[in-house]
Order: structure tokens, then sequence, then C-alpha cells
């Protein structure tokens, strides 16, 4: 109706973790990194990751932005564009001619690692970060929880 782009810029993506639970002792419920999606796959026990609108999206109009900077390698800062053919196309010349690429550097150490890992290691890794911050979160709740409600 607007003819509107949506720009879908996540980095947190990859950051999905289940809800925060507390057992009846009202202790949180430890959450091993194989209960966390991980790259959404579901294997492990970890369920999917939440729909991202890209994923969504039926008439090309969803343009969604990815790094490596939040659950793979923060120092690398790379990133990516997905969305449709020819908006990419033309953001590829664009970008070419006009920004300044991450180092060659960063690249062949992001190629390298994910080469060597492959999809397991990658989901192995991404569930360790997901677990981690899932386990941070539910002590950030907890401590709410037990300190600032009556």
């Amino acid at each position: 109706e607007f003819d509107l782009i949506i720009i879908e810029d996540d980095a947190y993506y990859y950051l999905q973790y289940p809800p925060y639970e507390e057992n009846t002792d009202g202790q949180t419920v430890p959450r091993a990194p194989s209960a966390m999606p991980g790259l959404g796959g579901g294997g492990g026990g970890g369920g999917p990751l939440g729909r991202s609108f890209l994923s969504l999206d039926t008439d090309g109009r969803v343009v969604r932005l990815d790094t490596t900077s939040k659950a793979l390698c923060p120092g690398l800062r790379l990133g990516w564009v997905a969305g449709p053919r020819a908006f990419v196309r033309k953001y590829r010349y664009f970008n070419e001619s006009t920004c300044v690429m991450a180092s060659g550097l960063s690249q062949s150490v992001f190629l390298a690692t994910v080469r060597q890992w492959g999809a397991d290691g990658l989901d192995a890794h991404l569930r360790a970060v997901q677990a981690y911050f899932c386990r941070q979160r539910d002590l950030a709740v907890a401590a709410a929880r037990r300190h600032l409600v009556h």
C-alpha cells in the first residue's frame, strides 16, 4: 500500500535463547549449550530460531543486514546483505565504489575458521555463546527479582 522497503538490521539474531525459567525453589534453571537453538536447525533439542522478516517476505520488500560481530567474531567487523537480487546487485556495485571493505586479513580469518569448523562446529560455537548469554540474562533477572521486587 505504501510501497516501502523494510531494512531488517538484526545483529543479535543468532543470540536467541529460551525464556527465563525458575524451578520450584525459585532458582534459575541451568541450561546446557545443547538446549540452545544454535544455527536454528532444532538439533539437540534447542528448537528453531525465530523467523526473520526476510524469511516472511513474499513481495521482495525486505533487505536484511547480518554481522559476525555479536555471536562469532566481534573484532573482525564483517557483515553482509541479503534480499531481493536486484537490490543486492545495486548495493554491491555502490558498496564496491564508495566504501572501505573489511580487511583482507579479517575476511581470511573468518573464512578459514568457518571452513575448519564446518556447520557442526559453527553450530556448537553458537550454542556455547547462546548458553553464556542465557546464563547472564538469568542471573540478572534473578538478582532483579530478589532485590527490586517486594
